[in-house]
């Protein structure tokens, strides 16, 4: 018999703690801990994390985890979706087809089960206003969990469409739309666009659609981070041009915060996971410092 429990998080919490410390590692997507979905858990908590959701202090509790890194793990994003519907499909066989409330009282006791699958349900309807499942996503949604409705109010534009409200945005504001950013019916036209991006880096986006977004859209690139990088490093070169120094912490540049970024790239670069050309680049920046020793003197 499951145990109940009113703070699903903090229970979870402990048993990654637990996990990490009885395995040297972070769980992977399907492995569990004291009866905890702690793997399945982590990575909800890293796509939240992505979509600047997560809580502050629940994110602080996981950067303190031995190891913790917010990447998701390869193929994760598949894997959670498929693990996701087997949690309701699991509490589904145990309530007779019946699908978990998704309006329920905080203080209300639930199972593990009961508490991972009313989270997925509403996590589908959310990504489904959002716009970032693919079709066949939502179809296989539909097809597996038995007396599932999508709201039929909450559709993503056809594509061309999305393809003219894309060439509008550009040329309204000179550039791509942000991930936060929407259209104003509330659809996150710029997650939508992340989505796509991801789908084309697993080799997962139609052909059709990566040939319109690439041939239609003025600008469009597939590894925005590149775009972002080429920026902002303009942005510290334009700094340093008028200054004659690099930025502090708390100076921007340009409606760019230059001094947090710079320490960005620091940590980055410390960590051992910044590319070549990007270390070359920023050298090459005049009186660029990495270490507080290398810091030119007053």
């Amino acid at each position: 018999m499951e145990q109940h429990d009113p703070d699903p998080t903090k229970a979870r919490l402990h048993a990654l703690y637990r996990f990490v410390m009885d395995n040297g590692r972070l769980p992977k997507v399907h492995e569990q801990q004291e009866g905890v979905a702690v793997g399945f858990w982590a990575e909800q908590c890293r796509q939240q994390h992505q979509q600047q959701q997560l809580d502050h202090d629940l994110a602080a509790a996981l950067q303190s985890v031995q190891g913790w890194d917010w990447q998701p793990q390869t193929q994760a994003l598949s894997a959670v979706f498929e693990q996701g519907l087997r949690f309701v499909q699991q509490y589904q066989a145990m309530h007779r087809g019946r699908l978990p409330k998704t309006r329920t009282n905080k203080r209300s006791s639930t199972t593990e089960l009961e508490s991972n699958a009313t989270a997925v349900c509403r996590q589908l309807m959310e990504q489904r206003r959002r716009g970032v499942l693919t079709q066949q996503q939502i179809d296989h949604v539909s097809n597996t969990l038995r007396g599932w409705r999508w709201d039929a109010r909450v559709r993503a534009p056809p594509l061309n469409e999305m393809i003219q409200l894309l060439q509008d945005f550009v040329q309204r504001h000179g550039r791509l739309p942000r991930q936060y950013e929407r259209l104003p019916n509330g659809f996150l036209l710029g997650e939508w666009c992340a989505m796509r991006r991801r789908e084309y880096a697993h080799g997962e986006l139609e052909t059709d659609v990566a040939d319109a977004l690439s041939n239609g859209v003025p600008g469009w690139c597939w590894n925005l981070g590149d775009t972002a990088f080429e920026h902002n490093l303009e942005m510290l070169k334009q700094f340093v041009a008028v200054e004659g120094r690099i930025p502090a912490q708390r100076e921007e540049h340009g409606g760019v915060r230059i001094g947090a970024w710079c320490n960005k790239r620091r940590l980055q670069y410390k960590q051992g996971s910044m590319p070549p050309d990007r270390i070359a680049a920023l050298e090459a920046v005049d009186g660029w410092w990495w270490t507080a020793d290398g810091m030119p003197e007053e």
